[in-house]
C-alpha cells in the first residue's frame, strides 16, 4: 500500500460510525449526570446560607407601634435585628424593659446612630423620645436567649417629605405661606427655593417646636444671605430682611430631631403720606407725615397727573421734628402751572442698596 491512499472495506466504515455514535451518547449521559449533581450541591449550599428572619438587617423582625401595650420578644441568635417603619414625620417614644438584654445599636443606617451599647436591666429601662422623620429604624440586640418587652408610641405630624429634597431638587416655597417640616435621623436636610419679584423688605418668622435647627438663606450662587443657628425653645422668632430681586434657597439643617415652621412675607418699607401742598412763588411747600426708622424720603413731581413724560424727583435724609410732620420745599417750578406731587420713604440695606415704599396719595397745586 506504499505510495497509495488507504481505503476501508465497504462494511468497515459503517461499523466505525455506529461505535462513534455510542461513545457520543455515553459521554452526553455522563455530562448530564455530573451537571445534575453539581446543581444539587449548589442548591444545598445556597439553602444552608439563607438566614432566618431577624438574623440579619436585610430581613428584620418588624415591630408594630401604637398597640397600647408592651410586646414580648426573645432573641434567637447571636445577632438579632428588629425594625420599626414610620409612614410620616412625628413624635416617637420607645420604651424597652428587660432583665439582661443588650441593645448594641439603635440606628437608621451605617452613619446615623441614635444610641449604642445600652445594657438594659430591671432598674434601668431604656427610653428614647424624639422627633422622628419618616423611614425605617433598626434595633440590633446581641446574644441569644435574651427576653425583652418593647412599647412604641407614635403620633404623626400629618406630613412628610414627598421626595428627597436636595439642592438640585428643592421644594418650591411661595412667599407669604407657612411651611412646616421636620429634620431628623432619616432626613437631616430640607431644601426650599423661592423667588423675590423685586427689591423689597420682608419679615421672616420661624420657630422650632421641638429640638433645634439651623436656618440658612442662600442666594442663587449659594452664598450665605441670612442665617440663624441653633433655633430652639419653642418660641417664635422674627427678623426683618431686605431682599434683592432674584432666586434664593433655604437650607434647614437638623439637630437630628427638630420640628419647625417658617414664613417669609413682604412687609415693605413703612410709607408716608402728603398732608398738604402750599403754593409759593415758583415753588411749593409739601407737608408730610414723619415715619420713624427710615433712612429718608423721596418726592416726585410732574405737570402730568399720571407721572408720565418729564418727571423730577428730590431725595433727602430723615430730618428732626418735634411734631409728627415734616416739610420740604420744591423750587424752580414754572408759574401758573399745575403740579402733581407724591412721596415715598426709603431705607438703606446691606451693601448700600436702597429699598422703597409704595408711592403715596397724589396732591396737586397751581404754582404762582
Amino acid at each position: 500500500m506504499c505510495g497509495g491512499r488507504w481505503r476501508a472495506a465497504p462494511n468497515e466504515g459503517k461499523g466505525i460510525t455506529r461505535r462513534m455514535k455510542k461513545v457520543t451518547k455515553y459521554l452526553s449521559l455522563l455530562l448530564a449526570v455530573i451537571l445534575t449533581a453539581s446543581a444539587f450541591q449548589m442548591t444545598d449550599a445556597s439553602v444552608s446560607s439563607v438566614k432566618a428572619a431577624g438574623e440579619n438587617g436585610l430581613d428584620p423582625i418588624i415591630i408594630p407601634y401604637n398597640t397600647g401595650d408592651y410586646a414580648s420578644y426573645t432573641t434567637q441568635y447571636r445577632d438579632n435585628y428588629y425594625a420599626l417603619d414610620l409612614p410620616e414625620d412625628g413624635d416617637l417614644k420607645i420604651t424597652i424593659l428587660s432583665d439582661n438584654a443588650c441593645l448594641e445599636k439603635f440606628y437608621t443606617d451605617s452613619y446615623n446612630f441614635i444610641d449604642a451599647y445600652e445594657n438594659i436591666s430591671t432598674n434601668r429601662p431604656y427610653v428614647a423620645h424624639f422627633t422622628a422623620t419618616a423611614g425605617r429604624y433598626y434595633l440590633y440586640f446581641y446574644g441569644a436567649g435574651k427576653n425583652f418587652k418593647i412599647k412604641t408610641e407614635f403620633s404623626g405630624f400629618g406630613f412628610k417629605d414627598e421626595f428627597d429634597d436636595v439642592y438640585e431638587n428643592p421644594k418650591m416655597y411661595s412667599l407669604g405661606t407657612e411651611a412646616n417640616g421636620a429634620v431628623g435621623y432619616t432626613d437631616e436636610y430640607d431644601w426650599y427655593k423661592f423667588e423675590i419679584p423685586e427689591n423689597d423688605k420682608y419679615k421672616i418668622s420661624y420657630i422650632a417646636n421641638t429640638g433645634y435647627f439651623d436656618f440658612n438663606i442662600l442666594d442663587n450662587d449659594l452664598n450665605s444671605y441670612w442665617y440663624d443657628i441653633s433655633v430652639k425653645g419653642n418660641e417664635l422668632k422674627t427678623a426683618n430682611c431686605y431682599f434683592l430681586k432674584g432666586t434664593y434657597y433655604i437650607k434647614i439643617v437638623g439637630g437630628r430631631k427638630a420640628k419647625y415652621k417658617f414664613t417669609i412675607a413682604r412687609t415693605g418699607v413703612t410709607p408716608t403720606a402728603i398732608k398738604k401742598v402750599k403754593a409759593g412763588k415758583k415753588s411749593a411747600k409739601i407737608t408730610f407725615k414723619k415715619v420713624d426708622d427710615v433712612t429718608g424720603y423721596q418726592i416726585r413731581y410732574s405737570t402730568n397727573k399720571n407721572f408720565k413724560g418729564k418727571v423730577k424727583t428730590k431725595s433727602f435724609a430723615q430730618g428732626y421734628s418735634s411734631t409728627n410732620n415734616l416739610y420740604a420745599t420744591i423750587k424752580k417750578l414754572k408759574k401758573n402751572k399745575t403740579y402733581y406731587f407724591q412721596i415715598r420713604t426709603f431705607e438703606e440695606g446691606r451693601s448700600g442698596n436702597y429699598y422703597y415704599s409704595d408711592w403715596s396719595n397724589t396732591k396737586r397745586v397751581k404754582v404762582r
